[in-house]
């Protein structure tokens, strides 16, 4: 498998959508792996079985999911603070909604996140958690 040095030694300066498409997929395939271990850490009773983003109804993901978001804008704030635009990010895609520069730095600090909501969930029981179903767009939840 090539690695991501050689990659850029492979590609011109032209190529940075190359790039950033292979550095993607990269990072999907290592989330993936790097989630299934992080589960292993969670007590058996709240382990979930994957990760989720969107749609998650159990507890362990909503937690990461409201952990993430709080990261999100703390590095959105910090970002605009120092006056960098935080729409032109270089790995995540250039999506006009998404705040790309946000989402790489976010990256940076996840793994305190996740070392914060292992060592929290030690004390977690199911009984913890609050299952609510409402109404998303005529679609119960």
């Amino acid at each position: 498998m090539i690695g991501v040095k050689e990659v850029v030694e492979r590609l011109d300066v032209e190529d940075y959508g190359l790039l950033r498409k292979r550095l993607l997929a990269v990072e999907g395939r290592c989330s993936g792996h790097y989630f299934e271990e992080v589960f292993k850490l969670f007590p058996k009773k709240l382990r979930p079985e994957k990760r989720r983003g969107f749609h998650a109804y159990d507890g362990v993901n909503n937690l990461f999911n409201l952990a993430y978001r709080l990261l999100f804008w703390k590095c959105f704030r910090a970002l605009s603070k120092a006056h960098l635009e935080t729409y032109l990010g270089f790995v995540h895609s250039l999506v006009p909604e998404r705040a790309s520069l946000v989402c790489d730095f976010m990256e940076l600090y996840r793994c305190l996140v996740d070392d914060f909501l292992i060592g929290f969930s030690r004390n977690l029981k199911p009984r913890d958690f609050e299952a609510k179903s409402e109404l998303f767009k005529g679609k119960k939840g």
